[in-house]
């Protein structure tokens, strides 16, 4: 059989890539002082991941409440609020962390398949906003560990403040 010279493929202009958005974890204290900061910050959003009930019995100051039943349902809650995520910094919180590793990796992936061969064009109002943040920190250990770390010191300094005064 004849050998016959390689065939190149035509050289398309590379897709894009999205940007990535790292997701990390801030210790229970440095939540606190990031939360705190975020309240003057226009490009910071504090997002509790859990569900309207538990949000409900307590939840920072400022912080985004998703009005879902179920943790099931924050993907459609950030689908129809892209605009609210895209480009800002999360900070996340939910009950123990469990949640928060679900919600942390659903946000950072928002938008990796825009762009793609075959993938729709975005017309209107939200072209080009994908939902992705500029990055996603969580609470490390959630709620319990800040109660325990934060709100458990706190309580200990002012009783030690009482005890000291009498």
């Amino acid at each position: 059989a004849p050998v016959s010279a390689p065939v190149s493929a035509p050289v398309s202009a590379p897709v894009s890539a999205p940007v990535p958005c790292p997701v990390g974890y801030l210790d229970p204290r440095d939540f606190h002082d990031a939360v705190a900061k975020a309240a003057s910050a226009s490009d910071v959003v504090v997002l509790d991941v859990r569900n309207w009930y538990e949000s409900r019995v307590g939840h920072f100051d400022g912080a985004v409440l998703a009005p879902i039943r179920r943790f099931s349902q924050l993907p459609e809650y950030v689908e129809s609020n892209k605009a609210l995520f895209h480009g800002k910094d999360v900070l996340m919180y939910c009950t123990g962390g469990i949640r928060c590793e679900k919600a942390a990796r659903y946000l950072a992936s928002l938008g990796e398949n825009d762009g793609a061969a075959g993938g729709e064009k975005k017309n209107g109002d939200d072209a080009g906003t994908t939902g992705r943040p500029r990055s996603v920190r969580q609470l490390r250990g959630g709620i319990v560990a800040y109660a325990r770390d934060v709100l458990g010191a706190e309580a200990g300094a002012e009783v030690g403040a009482e005890a000291g005064a009498e």
